[in-house]
């Protein structure tokens, strides 16, 4: 579940496909806390995170969300643009309380 706040700006450090599909790798502070399976979103696109590694994220994007979002305008120049990132708020709050 997402807010709809903007926890923090990432920035794109990859864009690897296209068409079919794309795989993003996003340099965020926010998705520390992120574990792969977890629910990212990313400019407003909901995302499954594949890989974290520290402030890293990959994730990739089926073709239909990159027509039907504003991740379909990345491509090859977009290394370094900024996105929006919000992690799933609720999914750590339950994982908190459940842990304990």
């Amino acid at each position: 579940m997402f807010t709809g706040l903007v926890a923090a700006q990432g920035v794109l450090v990859a864009v690897e496909g296209g068409g079919e599909g794309a795989q993003l790798e996003i340099d965020a502070p926010p998705v520390a806390e992120v574990e792969p399976g977890d629910s990212v979103a990313v400019s407003g696109a909901c995302l499954t995170a594949r890989e974290v590694d520290g402030s890293r994220l990959r994730a990739d994007v089926v073709a239909e969300t990159l027509r039907r979002t504003t991740l379909g305008e990345l491509g090859d120049a977009a290394p370094g643009r900024r996105v929006n990132v919000e992690v799933d708020i609720l999914a750590k709050h339950v994982e908190r309380l459940v842990a304990r």
